[in-house]
């Protein structure tokens, strides 16, 4: 059987998961903090991580800590690498008419793609 501090830290890693999917799915709940998760995810990530290396090493079974582990850099790099591009994917479909609006100025400047860019800059529309 595992020890509590492997039972505290697989019931840890299980809160950080579940609160970071609901911010996701929710951000209109906690529009400040969605925002920021990725960012207060990763000190969270490096506890738990710590506390896992503390666990495997106190520890003669060495399964759940290893377990701990795994899943902690696995939602650390679902957090990073997938939901950064579905922040990223989200956001240009949200703001898709304001790049869609000024791609159509750009275009209706005529010339060169660079002089109708500096002619929006100029003008400061």
């Amino acid at each position: 059987m595992s020890t509590i501090l492997t039972k505290i830290i697989l019931g840890a890693v299980g809160i950080w998961y579940i609160s970071l999917a609901l911010l996701f799915i929710f951000p209109a709940v906690l529009p400040a903090l969605s925002g920021f998760a990725i960012l207060l995810s990763l000190p969270i990530a490096l506890i738990l991580l710590i506390l896992t290396l503390i666990a495997l090493i106190k520890e003669k079974r060495r399964f759940w800590p290893v377990v701990c582990f795994v899943l902690i850099i696995a939602v650390t790099y679902f957090a990073l690498r997938q939901v950064t591009y579905c922040g990223a994917l989200a956001h240009l479909y949200l703001n898709r008419r304001n790049y869609e609006t000024t791609a159509a100025r750009m275009l209706a400047l005529g010339g060169h793609p660079k002089a109708a860019i500096r002619g929006h800059l100029k003008t400061g529309q």
